[in-house]
């Protein structure tokens, strides 16, 4: 069953955020370029093209993992900066307040990490392996992660149970326990953690 909890009973996390900045473009002069140009080039594009080409093209844009941020690769959805419903990065809006303070209930799944990473690794992954993506996504900070998240013994021992958990608390875990935070300064937060087990065989074959 789900459960709930007032955010005043969640400790205090080192949490890293994923924060989008212009250095993902590169640098300024690019970002300038992408923004006056590129975007409205890639909008002309895109309406040019047929529903089954842009979901083939997706399909293709999903295999490549950028290495300087390999975590991009399985957040194609964020929110979008307009300026008009959204006036900036939606973490600096909570921590200032800036929100419709109403009681806010924050969550995520106890395994949410499950399903990319079977996406992104079929197959088992050895402790080679496992190491290696630790030290390319946290570069600096690899050996203290692999300090909490440490390789299953065993020569042949598939590693994607660490990578389950490291992925949800990485991705969603901590960043959640951030928000909620913040969120709790300004108004009333409670936070959940959704872990029913399946049943049902949701992902089919493929992921089994």
């Amino acid at each position: 069953m789900p459960s709930s909890s007032p955010t005043g009973s969640v400790k205090p996390s080192t949490a890293t955020c994923l924060t989008p900045t212009a250095s993902t473009f590169w640098y300024a002069p690019s970002f300038f370029f992408f923004v006056c140009v590129c975007a409205r080039v890639y909008m002309l594009m895109m309406s040019r093209q047929t529903t089954d080409e842009i979901i083939a093209g997706q399909e293709a844009a999903v295999k490549y993992i950028p290495i300087d941020e390999p975590i991009s690769a399985f957040m194609q959805i964020l929110p979008s900066v307009d300026g008009d419903d959204i006036t900036e990065q939606p973490f600096n809006l909570f921590s200032k307040g800036d929100f419709a303070q109403v009681p806010i209930i924050i969550g995520t799944v106890s395994e949410e990490a499950v399903l990319y990473i079977n996406m992104g690794w079929p197959n088992p992954v050895l402790r080679a392996e496992y190491m290696a993506v630790v030290k390319l996504v946290f570069r600096d900070n690899a050996t203290e992660i692999l300090d909490l998240y440490p390789p299953i013994e065993g020569p042949d021992a598939d590693q994607r149970p660490n990578m389950f958990a490291l992925g949800t608390d990485y991705v969603f875990t901590c960043p959640n326990r951030y928000v909620a935070r913040n969120l709790a300064a300004h108004t009333n937060t409670y936070r959940y953690v959704f872990d029913h087990a399946f049943s049902f065989p949701a992902w089919g074959d493929h992921y089994d």
